[in-house]
């Protein structure tokens, strides 16, 4: 008889296979599910330690207009027996501060029941934030189907069920592009055009363009 993992359920049509919850796959539950089929970012399962280690979702691209599908991402954070694993919200660039995050960001499963949906994050007021499992995996699906959205996450693991001390050096790290002889300074025009170019939800300046214009003003350096 079919034994499904992490809370899947036999398949009605097939008993031989297991319906599983979101963030898991495979013939029994035991797999981490693939990215979209068309997505740069392959996920993949890294293992915490007591230390910080950053981990950049970066999905979708500048001119992708709002799709029906979602593009998704998992990535499976595991630590120790016994332990739990601190998750850390340390940028956010490109989502949609909506209720419900209808178009981009993140999701932290950190329950012990993975069938329930995790906490969902899309805006930059969530930036500093951090949240402890129930369990020593935590399930992360990066998503998005409108525009380009880069979050970037800290991930330890704790023994006591509390989040750790504050890292001394919080500031998110970027990744961009730039020119050789590429120097942290804005533009003259950068005095202008800083709400616009810094807007986390602006379709017309990514990453690189923001390092090139106002790297100081948007906060990337």
């Amino acid at each position: 008889m079919t034994t499904c993992e992490n809370r899947g359920v036999r398949n009605p049509r097939n008993c031989n296979e297991c319906l599983c919850p979101l963030g898991y796959a495979g013939k029994f539950c035991t797999e981490r599910p693939k990215s979209s089929e068309n997505s740069k970012c392959r996920g993949e399962t890294v293992s915490a330690t007591q230390e910080y280690k950053d981990l950049t979702i970066t999905l979708g691209n500048v001119n992708k207009a709002e799709q029906e599908e979602f593009e998704q991402c998992f990535f499976w954070i595991e630590s120790p027996p016994n332990t739990q694993l601190e998750v850390r919200v340390a940028g956010l660039n490109g989502t949609y501060p909506n209720d419900g995050c209808p178009y981009a960001g993140v999701e932290l499963k950190m329950r012990r029941d993975p069938r329930l949906t995790g906490r969902r994050i899309c805006s930059d007021s969530f930036v500093g934030r951090s949240w402890v499992s129930k369990t020593n995996r935590t399930v992360v699906m990066g998503f998005s189907n409108k525009g380009l959205t880069t979050i970037q996450l800290q991930y330890r693991f704790v023994t006591d069920g509390k989040p750790g001390p504050t890292p001394s050096t919080p500031k998110p790290k970027f990744t961009f592009n730039t020119p050789r002889g590429w120097k942290c300074e804005d533009q003259s025009i950068c005095k202008i055009i800083k709400s616009t170019v810094c807007d986390p939800k602006s379709l017309t300046y990514d990453m690189d363009k923001k390092a090139r214009t106002c790297p100081k003003a948007c906060g990337l350096c």
